[in-house]
């Protein structure tokens, strides 16, 4: 866990054990370098093994440019 940042890391838990669970768990998180902000989608899958979960797996994406238009759309339809 040492890579998730501390304020974070009670919610990242809880997702992580929804998966556990069996459950498929997609969510975006927005983070800050140099000031800079971007969106990351995260997306938690179960692992099944003979009907049972035995891991799960984690990937990300860098959905940055689609949450910029995603609210510039919102703001210019207000």
């Amino acid at each position: 866990y040492d890579v998730i940042p501390k304020d974070y890391k009670a919610t990242f838990i809880e997702r992580f054990n929804k998966a556990v669970a069996g459950e498929t768990v997609i969510y975006t998180r927005k983070y800050a370098v140099d000031n800079q902000p971007f969106y990351i989608e995260v997306t938690l899958l179960p692992i099944y093994e003979n009907g049972k979960v035995v891991g799960v797996s984690l990937s990300s994406s860098n959905v940055t440019k689609h949450k910029e238009y995603e609210d510039y759309l919102k703001r210019i339809n207000m």
